[in-house]
């Protein structure tokens, strides 16, 4: 199960591994979730591809090449 707040900065993630329950929480400091469907459903299926669109962070490009330094 998949669950948004009303200003659409937070989401709450509920799912069963075989052993137990996992529930997982974002919170985006900044931004939105703009890629949450439009229906107007309250209940909704996803495919594994829809949710890591609707999760993964849209990070400028220019945040996203810069190089990693290796901390010893």
């Amino acid at each position: 199960f998949m669950f948004r707040n009303r200003h659409s900065n937070s989401i709450k993630i509920l799912f069963y591994d075989g052993d137990g329950y996992w529930l997982c929480m974002k919170r985006l400091s900044k931004s939105l979730f703009k890629n949450w469907p439009k229906s107007e459903e309250t209940i909704s299926q996803f495919c594994l591809n829809e949710i890591v669109d609707i999760i993964k962070p849209k990070v400028p490009k220019q945040i996203s090449t810069l190089p990693w330094l290796k901390i010893t």
